[in-house]
């Protein structure tokens, strides 16, 4: 018996894990409903990190750890990509399209201390032919793997919202579609 176990730590050392599962989930939305906006007007506001006219800048955090809770376990190695992200008007919302946005940019953010780079991971531009839309809904950068900005679960990104036109407080849903796949080392779990 003894034997066997130290074949298998010897095999696990040489060849990688040897007992792992691996999962992939093509589909896990994260929905963060009734999000508020602040008022904005095309000139002066500037709240954006890069300076730019009637720029509005808002932080959003995604628990993607309270959808698939292995995420944190210290045996998972896992790829998270954002494939999908949507913006829709609440019922009762004081703005009545999104006609006054020129332009979104989302970028994820690093985790404190951490020399990650802030990534842009989806970006709207108003449409000539839909200039006035009632929601937004964009692809996501899916190149990017976000795993390593995942911080107890979490996603913050951030958007920066440039408006031509002023806009009231509004409130909207933010919805965003993840790929993930992890792979669970069994073997480190059972101390091998």
């Amino acid at each position: 018996m003894r034997t066997l176990a130290l074949a298998a730590a010897l095999l696990a050392t040489a060849c990688g894990p040897v007992l792992y599962a691996e999962l992939e989930i093509p589909s896990v939305q994260v929905k963060l409903p009734s999000q508020s906006f602040p008022a904005a007007a095309p000139l002066p506001v500037n709240q954006c990190p890069t300076p730019q006219t009637g720029c509005v800048y808002q932080t959003f955090s995604y628990d993607l750890g309270s959808q698939v809770s292995v995420l944190d376990d210290k045996n998972v190695t896992s790829q998270i990509r954002l494939t999908s992200l949507a913006v829709d008007l609440t019922a009762g919302s004081a703005l009545a399209d999104f006609g006054g946005i020129a332009s979104i940019t989302m970028s994820v953010l690093a985790p404190d201390g951490t020399a990650l780079p802030g990534v842009t991971v989806a970006s709207y531009h108003r449409s000539a032919a839909d200039p006035n839309p009632h929601a937004i809904s964009v692809a996501g950068n899916s190149n990017v793997d976000l795993a390593p900005y995942l911080e107890a679960g979490k996603l913050t990104i951030a958007s920066e919202m440039v408006v031509d036109a002023g806009t009231p407080d509004f409130t909207a849903d933010v919805t965003s579609d993840f790929y993930l796949k992890v792979k669970i080392d069994y073997g480190k779990l059972a101390g091998l």
